[in-house]
């Protein structure tokens, strides 16, 4: 007997991909570095990540009022991992230069997590890059990394204030309260 099958309103589920989650990675691959503006025409620069396992991140650091001196900040600490001299390091003049610098370098890196409250009002942890030091070469032995993630630290981890996820429980037992069985 052969059974008849019909895939063809069936589904499927799309392929996750790997995600950096927060702590440390060995090999972090930059894929580029370039110029690009946000939904709202903010300017930032886009640092595209890949990690050895096929994780992908692109970090988006704005270029607009007081951040452009957090962004050079960590655009210069990644270039000092792979340029000879700070002078080299303050050569550089363009984002093309700063992608051609960085594109298929490797480097061991460090990504915090920052809890936050989801459209479905529960908390969740997004993964984002730090303030230097959060990479070095990978000429730098692992056992000789300055590196640390703990999930326990406010840095590593940033949690919102318990408030807050309080008045998300209490949001939503509110609305299951309101219920009229």
């Amino acid at each position: 007997m052969t059974t008849t099958l019909n895939f063809k309103d069936i589904q499927t589920q799309p392929d996750q991909k790997p995600r950096f989650k927060p702590g440390i990675y060995e090999g972090v691959m930059v894929m580029g570095v370039r110029s690009g503006e946000t939904a709202n025409g903010k300017k930032v620069i886009l640092v595209n990540l890949k990690g050895t396992q096929g994780e992908e991140f692109e970090a988006s650091w704005s270029m607009e009022g007081r951040a452009p001196e957090y962004t050079l900040r960590k655009l210069k600490h990644m270039l000092s991992k792979v340029m000879s001299s700070e002078e080299a390091v303050d050569a550089i003049t363009t984002v093309e230069e700063t992608s051609k610098a960085l594109t298929g370098r490797t480097f061991r890196f460090k990504f915090i997590g920052q809890e936050y409250i989801n459209k479905e009002g529960q908390v969740r942890v997004k993964t984002d890059i730090g303030l230097p030091n959060f990479c070095e070469s990978m000429k730098t032995p692992a056992s000789g990394s300055g590196l640390t993630f703990d999930p326990t630290n406010q840095y590593d981890m940033v949690k919102l204030p318990q408030e807050a996820k309080e008045s998300v429980g209490n949001t939503a037992s509110a609305a299951k309260s309101d219920l009229p069985f």
